[in-house]
């Protein structure tokens, strides 16, 4: 019975990254997604996309560790990137963010944020 529940899982995240991908009107093959053995999301690239907003489906990719929306026209995140509590990297330079959501705060595994126009990481 929990191997229904994986398969499930795994098969999620992909529906939910095509999701995304209809929602802001950007081809799936114009991403980079790459999932770990068992099948997970774990790394995401939206970058260079011309992006404007970031769609709350982002927040129900729990299993993410790194999401990288660099070169975007980003200027706020949604609330729910506070769900994405395994991310350890968090690629925010070249977008017109002024304030990030505080919901940022329960991101408890981030390690490396590429805030606004940093040429380096913030060590967390």
């Amino acid at each position: 019975m929990k191997m229904r529940n994986d398969r499930a899982s795994q098969g999620d995240d992909r529906t939910i990254v095509e999701a995304i991908c209809q929602i802001m009107g950007i081809p799936l093959s114009s991403i980079e997604a790459r999932y770990d053995e068992a099948g997970y999301l774990i790394d995401l690239a939206l970058s260079h996309l011309g992006l404007t907003y970031l769609p709350s489906e982002i927040g129900q990719l729990t299993r993410l560790e790194r999401l990288h929306l660099n070169r975007n026209y980003f200027n706020a995140l949604p609330r729910e990137i506070g769900r994405l509590t395994r991310l350890k990297l968090l690629g925010l330079s070249n977008n017109s963010l002024a304030t990030l959501p505080p919901e940022i705060g329960q991101l408890a595994c981030l390690e490396r944020l590429y805030p606004r126009d940093a040429q380096r990481a913030v060590k967390l």
